[in-house]
């Protein structure tokens, strides 16, 4: 692999050059058509902006907009929604909650929105009418003089986003007790106990024989003489729902799911904002600390986490085969190891929970459902086969595997200099969040019919944006990748060279005292703006071009579902079968791309060269890649990327179940939710931090072995876990070959090329005189 520099493993910036710029200016070019055209469709339709605010009136007025007639009405009121979802019942009836946009309500501008049922005539609710303003009406033409219907609305309804949604009108009614023993004409004729009448019981007309206890204005001792009187009781509930006159059952039921959706939200919502600070600190802080406490344990046990994830993930294999085995018919289950299984469980788990779990167990052992037994040998062959490969597999590349432990203890002595390292990914998650509140917003304001006429340019418009929107958020990721990459190889050439001891007073925590490594990384972030934005627009929009296939492919896909194309077998396999090919492309090609951002970071080659030379590494180094491949994916893809989110959830979800005060009128599940998505993305984030310093050292040290006889770069623990320094018998007659850079230098009575008391590069390396600084 040509390297810039001769044999220094990171290329200083002053021989590096400005790559693919053709790729940026086609990238610069395709933001500057988006802008154009996002400002085109609002000069073509002003109004956009403005529906995308405010609410709309029947009349086309926008509800609450300063300086106009309804600027004092900021609330959409929809009065006769039974009666608009009867006229569009089969459409409203085939539509989810969220399409509702699609049909046609009516809606007057009002102050507030009803919080309450009411059935006294003198406090109706009463909108629109003669004296409603319509100043800023769309009229249809000049002699437009209509006068707003009034309007009688009696229920209740949430403000949503300025709309008045319904929510639910059940209200419950007094408890009642009903005596059943004695029947009520005993207690009538033969108990002196004021019962004068039998109790009626809408659901049970036909029972007439029971009668209230304590009825209404029945006084106290009368009451206690009723109860003592009473040998069977029961309780009955009764719930009250007030609905409208001019509804049917299917009305009702279209009102009420809209209403149940409603109150949903609103629970969410409330949930979450009584508990934003316990949101904040386990979704964003608890994930940054954990990244910190796993970066520790993996300093400390890389070895044990590795083998055991490995094992982990071979155990879960042959567990599959297993249950393949038992439904295939060739194991058999002893009928009492389900009873055995469930009360082992039992004596460290509740009597429930044991009970469950035993009978998850038994069904997922047990054969169900329509696959024929020779589907499930087909599959457990299939499986054990898997499973003996990868046992091979293990077993033949265990030098590779020891390779990648030493790989990661080294990355994680990147945090003692570099601890900002692990609250970047918030910058990459700014500017993606922007762009994609920008790309949302242009795709509304494109997508809108009467700005392009909501035919085949509206269309092709909305594709391209899209496809702008996603190379934009690809060409972050693929920034934020190369800057962390070339800061980790500028760590590797400087701080981590070789030094006596484990960790020397000038080494240990240096970024903890250098602006948390800040300047570094704002360095490097210039080393890449300045010269290889081109590469990574490149690289991105290889990326980019899979997704829009796979993109493109679902939307035939869900055009077509309806059709009778979709009923035929062939066809719905060939979807599913380019599906997968498509997302297997995409894969590959974000597998060569990253592996490309970190040579890039590193030699500061264009984007092609770096494709090479990854395809190089592959071609030299198959086992080592693959297995630092799969222990990435389990360190970063499950140690870091899922156990993060459940365990915040999971502490959010317990800490708030413990407040009575919370519990009594909030559910701590939604706050649990919120927390899940926010620390997914952030722990998403910190594992994408923990990848790029894996593949920057991985190929750091190999190229530094390749490059350099001794090599130049690796630290003392890295050279013994390479076997660098091993013993002269074991190097045989190139023992000289393989001594220490150290040892080499003070024999030859030359200096040693060590970091600097001042955080500079080592003198022999590199100089910062020289523009080499990340």
């Amino acid at each position: 692999m040509a390297k810039m520099g001769g044999d220094a493993v990171y290329a200083k910036r002053s021989d590096r050059g400005c790559t693919d710029v053709l790729c940026l200016l086609l990238l610069l070019a395709t933001w500057g058509a988006m802008i154009s055209v996002t400002v085109m469709s609002v000069i073509k339709e002003p109004d956009i902006v403005n529906i995308l605010r405010y609410p709309r009136d029947e009349y086309g007025q926008f509800c609450g907009q300063p300086g106009s007639a309804t600027e004092d009405l900021p609330r959409a009121l929809y009065p006769t929604l039974d009666a608009d979802f009867a006229s569009q019942v089969a459409e409203a009836s085939s539509l989810p909650f969220w399409e509702y946009y699609k049909l046609k309500f009516t809606s007057i501008c009002v102050a507030e929105c009803p919080d309450g049922l009411s059935l006294s005539e003198s406090a109706l609710g009463v909108y629109g009418g003669a004296d409603y303003p319509t100043g800023d009406a769309v009229k249809d033409d000049s002699s437009w003089n209509y006068t707003t219907p009034e309007f009688t609305y009696t229920f209740r309804t949430a403000n949503l986003y300025g709309r008045c949604l319904p929510l639910g009108n059940t209200f419950a009614a007094p408890e009642q007790v009903l005596c059943v023993s004695p029947n009520c004409s005993y207690a009538m004729s033969a108990l002196a106990i004021n019962v004068t009448e039998c109790a009626v019981i809408p659901s049970r007309a036909d029972e007439r024989e029971t009668w209230e206890v304590c009825a209404e204005d029945t006084g106290s001792a009368v009451c206690d003489a009723q109860e003592k009187a009473c040998e069977v009781a029961v309780r009955v509930e009764t719930a009250q729902t007030f609905l409208p006159a001019d509804g049917d059952e299917t009305t009702d039921a279209l009102t009420r799911k809209l209403a149940q959706y409603v109150a949903l939200t609103l629970r969410m919502w409330d949930s979450i904002a009584a508990s934003w600070r316990v949101v904040l600190a386990l979704g964003v802080a608890l994930p940054v600390a954990l990244g910190f406490i796993y970066a520790v344990l993996l300093s400390l046990f890389a070895g044990v986490v590795i083998w055991s994830l490995l094992a982990l993930l071979l155990g879960g294999m042959v567990l599959l085969s297993a249950i393949l085995c038992v439904h295939a018919g060739w194991l058999d289950v002893p009928t009492d190891a389900y009873s055995t299984f469930e009360d082992a469980l039992g004596a460290v788990a509740s009597n429930d929970t044991a009970a469950i779990a035993s009978a998850q167990a038994e069904s997922l052992l047990v054969p169900a459902g329509s696959l024929s037994k020779d589907w499930y040998v087909v599959f457990a062959v299939l499986s054990i086969a898997a499973t003996l490969v990868m046992l091979l597999w293990f077993c033949a590349s265990w030098r590779a595997i020891r390779r990648a432990v030493a790989i990661t203890e080294e990355a994680t002595k990147v945090f003692s200099t570099l601890p900002s390292l692990m609250i970047w990914p918030f910058v990459e998650l700014g500017f993606q969040a922007a762009w994609l509140v920008y790309g949302v917003f242009g795709l509304a304001v494109i997508s809108y019919p009467p700005v392009w006429g909501g035919g085949s340019t509206t269309t092709l418009l909305a594709l391209a944006h899209v496809a702008g929107t996603l190379w934009a958020i690809q060409f972050i990721k693929a920034c934020d990748y190369t800057t962390m990459a070339a800061a980790v190889a500028y760590w590797f050439v400087t701080t981590n060279v070789e030094k006596d001891g484990c960790c020397g007073a000038a080494k240990c925590c240096r970024g903890w005292s250098s602006g948390l490594g800040f300047p570094k990384l704002l360095d490097a972030a210039w080393t890449v703006s300045t010269r290889h934005l081109g590469s990574l627009a490149f690289g991105s929009a290889c990326i980019t071009i899979c997704q829009l296939l796979r993109l493109v492919l679902y939307a035939v896909h869900a055009a077509t579902k309806q059709t009778k194309a979709d009923r035929n077998f062939l066809v719905r396999f060939l979807f599913k079968c380019a599906m997968c090919a498509l997302w297997c492309l995409e894969k590959c090609v974000e597998f060569v791309s990253y592996y490309a951002y970190v040579h890039i970071a590193i030699d500061g080659t264009s984007f092609c060269v770096a494709c090479r030379d990854t395809f190089g590494l592959i071609v030299k180094y198959p086992a080592q890649t693959a297995i630092n491949s799969l222990v990435k994916r389990l360190l970063c893809g499950v140690l870091l990327g899922l156990s993060t989110p459940f365990l915040a959830s999971a502490c959010c979800f317990l800490y708030l179940d413990s407040l009575d005060d919370f519990t009594a009128s909030h559910s701590p599940l939604y706050s649990a939710a919120a927390v899940f998505v926010i620390a997914w993305f952030v722990a998403s984030g910190i594992s994408n931090v923990f990848e790029a310093i894996l593949d920057t050292v991985y190929l750091c040290a190999f190229q530094d072995m390749d490059q350099n006889s001794p090599p130049r770069y690796l630290s003392a623990s890295m050279r013994s876990a390479l076997g660098i320094d091993a013993a002269s018998e074991e190097a045989g007659g190139s023992a000289e070959y393989f001594k220490k850079a150290s040892d080499r230098h003070q024999q030859a009575g030359g200096a040693v090329p060590v970091a600097r008391e001042d955080g500079q590069p080592p003198m022999r390396a590199i100089s910062t005189s020289d523009g080499i600084r990340a």
